[in-house]
Order: C-alpha cells, then sequence, then structure tokens
C-alpha cells in the first residue's frame, strides 16, 4: 500500500516531525510511506497514494485520484478539503475529531465504532460517505 504523508503547514505546529514518518516506516515495513513537506509534492505524489493523511486535497487533482481510498486530515475540521469532486469520488474523508490532544493526559476519543474501538483506528467502510461529506453537502 501507498501510504502518502503529506501534512504540510507555514505553521510548525501542524507539521508533522520526520520521525514520525520513520517509525511508521519501521512499524509497517509492508506499506510505502511517501513523505512530502510542501503543496507542489504533493500534489505530484497523490496520483499514485492508495490512502493519504493529508492537509490539503486540491479539487481540481481529484479526478486523477483513480487509485486514492481514503484520505485522513489531520485536524477534525475538513471544510477546507471538501469538494463537490471528493463528494462524487470514492474517495472517504475522515477527520482527527474525537483524537486526544497533546495536552490533554486524560483526553479519550468520543467516536468509537459499533465494537467499541476510537473511530479513527480503523479506515472507514467501502462505500460510505463521511460524516462531514453528509452534513457539509448542502452548504457553500
Amino acid at each position: 500500500m501507498n501510504v502518502v504523508i503529506g501534512v504540510v503547514s507555514p505553521a510548525e505546529a501542524w507539521v508533522l516531525p520526520r520521525r514520525f514518518v520513520d517509525a511508521l516506516r519501521q512499524e509497517f515495513p509492508a506499506h510505502t510511506f511517501v513523505d512530502v513537506w510542501d503543496r507542489a509534492a504533493l500534489r505530484r505524489v497523490l496520483p499514485e497514494a492508495d490512502t493519504a493523511f493529508a492537509a490539503f486535497l486540491d479539487r481540481d487533482l481529484v479526478p486523477s485520484l483513480t487509485r486514492l481510498r481514503w484520505v485522513q486530515a489531520p485536524a477534525a475540521g475538513v471544510g477546507h478539503l471538501l469538494s463537490d469532486e471528493l463528494i462524487a469520488s470514492p474517495i472517504v474523508l475522515t477527520s482527527a475529531r474525537g483524537g486526544p490532544s497533546p495536552g490533554h493526559r486524560r483526553a479519550r476519543p468520543r467516536v468509537r465504532d459499533r465494537a467499541g474501538a476510537p473511530a479513527a483506528a480503523r479506515p472507514p467502510a467501502a462505500g460510505r460517505a463521511p460524516l462531514g461529506a453528509r452534513r457539509d453537502r448542502g452548504r457553500g
């Protein structure tokens, strides 16, 4: 599986440290992790991705993303990622809503699946629209 990690931002607090990407490579050697550090590079590698952890997903690129099945946003809000093209595609978009923040020792995920595991721990079921897309579908 090709996993693109593209959490790029002018604010350093939102950039995923390289050591975390290296840890993913060590923990999951059967998968290929491609890390990019600017938006142009993210646009270049997304067409070859199966899944992505990304802060941006440009609407003009969506039709060319025939391999991409899942995008995990690094933040709770996904409104800036939603587009008519993405909603119409088979790509599932999930957010970090419910995940613990670094400053909260007791924080627990609020969103859990039917088995009781945090929803972010598993990719969403194929064919299901992400909750944010349904809620924001009518907003423009």
